[in-house]
């Protein structure tokens, strides 16, 4: 497993040659997120689809943020 240094090192090094600082950003942020999702994945804090769904049938259709998050402790995709 790599650290975190390499992976920034490691992310800059793919960027195109004109890309600019927020492109980096963006990525590096997509990157937390997932790993931030995997770890919740492996700790079992995920939903079924079915659970999904049945909280967005509740709510008209919608699943807010909050109450995503109070559900499952979820927060990475947000």
């Amino acid at each position: 497993m790599m650290t975190a240094k390499e992976n920034i090192i490691q992310l800059v090094e793919q960027l195109r040659a004109n890309a600019a600082i927020e492109d980096a950003m963006e990525r590096l942020l997509f990157l937390v997120k997932v790993e931030k999702g995997l770890k919740q994945a492996d700790e079992g804090e995920t939903l079924s689809h079915i659970e999904f769904r049945e909280m967005a049938q509740k709510n008209g259709g919608r699943v807010s943020k909050p109450a995503f998050q109070w559900r499952t402790g979820m927060s990475a995709l947000l």
